[in-house]
């Protein structure tokens, strides 16, 4: 029994003696293995620490972004502003001009048009200055009722004048429209007249005659 056990444990002990590298071998691959996944780890936390300082830097651009873009806003903000200012100032300019004029040919007519003949020199230098006022502020083809013209302006008023025994007129309020090139003045007025006991003994006649 004892050399069949002898013969036993033989060839395990020769299989040893004849790889003595072969555990050497697998420690080195192991050893291997253990490199290779540690090398892995720090490459993935050098990646991670790469992708943060990206993400970090990017949000860090974004934010300042974010500023000039605030910025910018506020700049357009005042540009805008000013343009505003710069319009509005211009309009009211202009639409101020536009209702001075109006109410200064209120002013000039309160009381109709004046007659150069029936006065001294007062009363000639305001027919005067009605007659250049109409010239210098209203258009040769100005429409004056059914009529049309500088002339027709100044004869409409010359004849209300005259078919009155008094004439008052003022403005009330008044509204500019329009374009920026072409303002239009809306008024809105009071015309208070009292006839002439010509024209009033006139239109009685005219009565009578158109009812007999």
């Amino acid at each position: 029994m004892a050399t069949s056990q002898s013969s036993a444990v033989m060839p395990a002990t020769m299989l040893m003696l004849q790889n003595p590298d072969k555990p050497a071998k697998m420690m080195r691959e192991e050893e291997e293995a253990l490199q290779r996944r540690e090398r892995r780890r720090h490459q993935c936390r050098v990646s991670q620490r790469r992708y943060r300082d990206k993400q970090g830097s990017a949000e860090y651009n974004l934010k300042l972004d974010v500023n000039n873009l605030r910025e910018h806003v506020q700049r357009l903000q005042g540009m805008r502003e000013l343009l505003e200012t710069k319009i509005w100032s211009s309009r009211l300019a202009r639409d101020g001009a536009a209702v001075k004029a109006a109410e200064k040919y209120y002013t000039v007519f309160s009381h109709g048009m004046h007659n150069p003949e029936a006065g001294g020199d007062h009363v000639r230098k305001c027919f005067d200055m009605q007659v250049t006022f109409v010239k210098a502020f209203m258009d040769d083809d100005v429409e004056f009722g059914d009529s049309r013209g500088v002339s027709a302006v100044l004869n409409q008023w010359h004849l209300y004048t005259q078919f009155h025994a008094t004439l008052s007129v003022r403005m009330l309020s008044a509204e500019v429209c329009g374009t920026e090139e072409t303002p239009i003045v809306v008024v809105k007025g009071v015309l208070a007249v009292r006839l002439s006991s010509s024209i009033y003994l006139c239109t009685l006649a005219t009565i009578f005659w158109l009812y007999t």
